[in-house]
């Protein structure tokens, strides 16, 4: 088993290292399992035409050595191979595959699945090849995605309905499970020093698999080996970019057997004296056991035309066999030459169930002008009938693209609106979150529709391309059709010198051809249409599903946004009555401080005129002469009185300062609180009018 992430990158000129070739034991199965095979649209269309360069290096280095492709399946970057044995191809049935894809809101295959599963000797097994999502943070991201593979494949046509239900499952590809905690200085120390069981424990599957029960399930040998991400191309030196991204174990092979439930009709009954009746009940016996050794687990530092290195498990599988004859035992009669035909006879080895799915090809020449005609005359109008479909669904692709941009210019006008906001309302709120959501939704989804009317405009230059072959030999066929008609009624009373004169001449007599290359002309040319015509029914299918899915995800987001912006606007205009309560208080006690303030004043002035009339006496019975100025009685009181009313005086105005101190206060108080509720009002014309109005003028019509 094989899996490499090949970053878009075209293969190397030999994989005899990466296959292990040169080993004395031969393998008996070849499972390839590759991420990020390059998918562009045009690409990706002439790879389903003509194959993909990785599958005819794996093809061309395989074949020649006695291996059958068995199957393959693809799905954009990911590509799974199978190869076997010619001696095993017998007993490889019920073979089947499937895809899921998880990038891109679950629209793109660039994350996902692929799987192949089939009957080896009677054991089920399947192969499923992954591609998780990046990034170190994404862990519980990428078993979500797992887990979400594992519950969507499902297979039609026998009892093992999903992955989980064959016997054997081997998981593999890049996963992308990264190293948590440790440092890039220590992670590349204990790589130099090949210390790998230091990083073990934060390796983050390891991590997964302890609280993961399905996790659990799967088992996978030590990690001996350099982590094989991230490389700088053509070079065995880890990622010395400016991100400089820690080594990680991305690409990894794990396996997983189904234990096989007790048989429900074991007599439990036995008796005392019977072992062997004893042994089968303690440990119920497997008629076929299946078990798996792991000979080799590491990565191949040879290779370095990706930024991750290969790597390969090399399983030994110790198996009984449910069946070891064939069930069709074709022979050849007699000699077989290319200028004759040639004969096949077959027989059944062993009763088996018939089935739709069985099938006897017989093959002849057929020289009949109008069995061609007519085949390519309907070839010629399903495929014409295609492109009209096709292009309706182009027409379909085109309007919802338009149809994206009037709900993306009101988010963006939403969003530059919003930051019109002051002071403590320009914050990122749901709102905003919302708002960024929805705009990152619809911009993926034109992203999407770009990509998709793409694929639609190849497929339907590719359909015309397939038609204009089509009209082109049907247009031979009529013209060859009428001369042989023509040639048909001629006689020796009706042809005249002028066409024997023609006939002379044998102006084509050096250019014909064979008539196994007439009929392999067109039958390539129907070959050709039918093979576009399925690829074009099969691109419309998957556009009809996503345009349905792309229209719901960008309507259920704009409920949400909608939903959002409601219960701001009610959070808001709820904060702004509660500050107006506020200010009405304020100004009502600022109005009792200024009452109060006057009255501690208008006190002042009163206890002046007093004051100057006790200190006016005080100061001219100051000027009385000898023996009479003495302390007397009213000396005494009015140097008490003058004490007291200053001593009042000085109360009061400290009052009077106090009070006016508390006054500004409050009058600043009564500033803030105005500014914040006029920040709310500008908050609240923002998202109740303009950024309601924008919202609600958008209708997402289905696409």
């Amino acid at each position: 088993m094989v899996t490499w992430n090949v970053a878009t990158a075209e293969p190397p000129d030999d994989i005899t290292s990466l296959l292990h070739l040169n080993s004395q034991k031969k393998a008996d199965l070849y499972v390839i399992g590759l991420q990020e095979v390059r998918a562009a649209p045009l690409k990706f269309v002439t790879d389903l035409a003509f194959g993909d360069s990785w599958s005819c290096l794996f093809m061309n280095t395989l074949t020649s050595l006695g291996y059958i492709k068995v199957s393959s399946v693809r799905m954009q970057g990911l590509l799974l191979l199978l190869f076997s044995k010619l001696e095993h191809v017998p007993f490889l049935r019920d073979i089947r595959t499937t895809y899921t894809r998880t990038g891109i809101y679950g629209y793109w295959g660039n994350k996902g699945g692929v799987s192949i599963r089939f009957s080896l000797y009677g054991h089920s097994v399947c192969f499923l090849n992954c591609h998780l999502a990046a990034h170190i943070h994404n862990s519980t991201e990428r078993v979500e995605e797992f887990e979400h593979i594992l519950n969507s494949q499902t297979f039609e046509g026998n009892t093992t309905l999903s992955v989980l239900d064959h016997k054997l499952v081997f998981w593999f590809g890049d996963l992308n499970f990264r190293i948590e905690d440790h440092g890039m200085h220590f992670i590349r120390n204990c790589i130099n020093s090949k210390n790998f069981n230091l990083l073990w424990s934060k390796d983050q599957l390891t991590m997964m698999k302890k609280k993961i029960p399905r996790l659990q399930q799967f088992e996978e040998g030590p990690l001996d080996f350099q982590p094989t991400y991230k490389f700088d191309l053509n070079s065995n030196e880890y990622d010395s970019s400016g991100k400089k991204r820690k080594p990680a174990w991305c690409d990894r092979i794990l396996w997983r057997i189904n234990p096989k439930p007790p048989p429900e009709n074991v007599d439990k009954e036995h008796h005392d004296d019977g072992d062997e009746d004893q042994k089968q009940l303690e440990d119920p016996l497997d008629e076929f056991p299946l078990s798996v050794i792991q000979d080799t687990y590491t990565s191949n530092m040879e290779y370095s035309v990706s930024d991750h290195k290969p790597v390969t498990g090399i399983f030994t599988l110790e198996l009984r066999k449910m069946y070891k004859t064939p069930l069709v035992e074709v022979c050849a009669e007699g000699e077989w030459s290319a200028d004759l035909d040639a004969l096949v006879t077959y027989r059944t080895l062993e009763q088996f169930p018939s089935s739709a799915w069985d099938w006897i090809g017989l093959y002849k020449r057929l020289k009949d002008i109008k069995f061609w005609k007519q085949e390519l005359e309907q070839k010629l109008q399903e495929i014409v009938q295609e492109i009209d479909l096709l292009l309706t669904i182009k027409n379909r692709v085109e309007k919802a693209l338009g149809c994206c941009a009037e709900p993306l210019q009101a988010t963006l006008d939403c969003l530059n609106e919003r930051q019109s906001r002051v002071q403590i309302d320009l914050v990122y709120d749901d709102v905003e979150k919302e708002l960024l959501k929805e705009k990152d939704v619809i911009e993926g989804v034109t992203a999407l529709l770009r990509r998709i009317l793409e694929q639609i405009v190849e497929q339907i230059r590719l359909n015309r391309s397939a038609k204009y072959f089509l009209e082109k030999d049907l247009r031979d066929k009529f013209q060859a059709q009428n001369i042989d008609d023509f040639c048909f009624l001629l006689s020796s009373t009706t042809a005249t010198a002028e066409m024997q004169a023609g006939a002379r001449q044998s102006p084509n007599e050096g250019v014909a051809v064979t008539p196994q290359e007439w009929e392999t002309f067109s039958s390539v040319n129907i070959d050709k249409a039918e093979k576009e015509r399925n690829n074009s029914a099969s691109l419309r299918m998957l556009v009809e599903n996503l345009l349905a899915q792309m229209t719901a995800d960008v309507r259920k987001q704009h409920q949400a946004t909608n939903s959002a912006l409601i219960l701001h606007i009610q959070e808001t205009r709820s904060a702004k009555t509660r500050l107006e309560d506020q200010l009405n208080k304020l100004l009502a006690e600022i109005a009792s401080q200024e009452q109060n303030l006057d009255a501690l004043k208008v006190a002042v002035v009163d206890k002046e005129g007093p004051l100057s009339v006790a200190q006016t006496r005080l100061t001219a019975r100051q000027q009385r002469p000898n023996m009479e100025l003495c302390n007397d009685r009213a000396q005494s009181r009015l140097l008490a009185e003058v004490q007291q009313l200053t001593s009042t005086k000085s109360r009061l105005k400290e009052s009077s300062a106090e009070s006016e101190m508390e006054l500004r206060a409050l009058t600043k108080n009564q500033l803030l609180l105005e500014e914040e509720i006029q920040v709310k009002t500008n908050s609240l014309y923002i998202d109740e009018v303009i950024c309601t109005q924008l919202l609600q003028s958008i209708t997402i019509h289905d696409f």
